[in-house]
């Protein structure tokens, strides 16, 4: 059996555990459901190990130390003096733990905590859902830039259609070993699980299956009734570019999920300040009509996200600039006037910043769809009561 980098006969090795918490005991689990589910009432620490033989236990060599996290199935108290957790030693077979060395992330969103409340909308407030969320690494806060909730197609009052979340990070330096991301979910929909399309920097990275969750409890306000579960997505140093990536995260099938956390570890890379991008990330129509140089328009949201500084930026179709302004630095919302239809058509809108030396452009298509004229009809009335 394989722990760490090390290789140890099953029953002729002792497992060492050097706490550096201060909890009074640790949550164990079988090691075929750490990387499946998180039970609710687990937590987890962080420690130094080593391996060595029965006959070392005093103390005397280990064969590695480095750090990493520990999940076990059943409890096992921390006996503590002067107030600090004391050295543990376990004896036993090893296949009923895991250890798994630990990187610190380079980003991470939320906490680990089987819990949604550090989100924005949560815990209940699901049917605010109106834009998918585009997170900025050091810009953006979890609280207010980023929903509890992802919906899926089968999801109605989400609009009944695919849903994206966008995380942009900067990178000073490339990994130098393949990248993990970790999607920590507190719950996932029980009778329609989703499917995940992961992609970085456009390109599709792998598509997989949540698993099937618990009741709706958890997206109505009680997180701890949920069934979480952690996926892990494996991601190519060749897939990464120096600058600012874009990670995307697509349900484009079944119901929704619930998110505890997200994080990358991407060993040898060096984070930096996303500051030369200006992205368009979503847009839908909007079913209003306005008058425009003589003619009838509607009206289409753009959802945009930015660097550190504001752009003066402007949005053309393919025949003409719709709409001048200024980008504000993070995500952003505006609305541009787009030529309606008497039948559905793909328009395409285009976001240009002049100042851009490399001219770079973020494009968008979206179906226009023609929107109802309704006649009203204003009769002038007056009324005076007296008494």
């Amino acid at each position: 059996m394989r722990i760490g980098r090390h290789r140890f006969p099953l029953l002729q090795s002792t497992v060492m555990l050097f706490c550096r918490e201060s909890d009074d005991s640790f949550a164990f689990r079988k090691a075929a459901k750490y990387h499946a589910r998180r039970v609710a009432a687990s937590s987890r620490c962080t420690a130094s190990w080593g391996i060595v033989a029965p006959a070392e236990v005093g103390g005397k060599r280990t064969v590695g130390t480095e750090p990493f996290r520990l999940s076990f199935t059943r409890g096992v108290a921390m006996p503590r003096f002067f107030g600090c957790a004391f050295p543990v030693i376990v004896f036993g077979f090893l296949s009923t733990a895991v250890a798994s060395a630990a990187e610190s992330p380079l980003w991470q969103i939320g906490t680990v905590d089987h819990d949604t409340r550090e989100f924005a909308l949560a815990p209940n407030r699901y049917a605010e859902y109106d834009a998918d969320p585009v997170f900025v690494v050091g810009q953006s806060r979890p609280e207010a830039d980023w929903p509890y909730v992802l919906p899926g197609p089968a999801d109605t009052w989400a609009g009944g259609k695919r849903h994206t979340a966008v995380v942009l990070f900067g990178l000073k330096r490339l990994p130098d070993a393949t990248a993990v991301l970790r999607v920590f979910l507190a719950d996932s929909h029980d009778r329609s699980p989703p499917r995940l399309r992961l992609s970085l920097n456009g390109k599709t990275i792998v598509e997989r299956d949540a698993p099937r969750g618990g009741p709706d409890d958890s997206i109505t306000g009680k997180p701890e009734r949920g069934i979480a579960s952690v996926l892990e997505f494996n991601l190519p140093p060749a897939a990464f570019r120096q600058g600012t990536n874009t990670l995307t995260l697509e349900n484009i099938r079944g119901s929704w999920i619930l998110f505890d956390a997200l994080s990358l570890e991407a060993p040898g890379a060096e984070v930096k300040p996303v500051t030369d991008v200006t992205l368009l990330c979503g847009a839908e129509q909007v079913p209003v009509l306005v008058e425009r140089n003589g003619r009838l328009d509607t009206i289409v949201r753009l959802h945009v996200v930015s660097g550190t500084e504001p752009r003066n930026a402007e949005v053309r179709t393919s025949s003409e600039t719709v709409w001048q302004g200024e980008i504000t630095p993070g995500p952003s919302m505006i609305e541009v006037p787009v030529p309606t239809a008497e039948t559905p058509r793909k328009v395409s809108l285009s976001l240009v910043v002049p100042s851009d030396a490399e001219k770079r452009t973020s494009s968008i298509e979206l179906e226009v769809r023609p929107v109802r004229r309704w006649e009203v009809y204003l009769i002038p009335h007056s009324h005076v009561g007296i008494g």
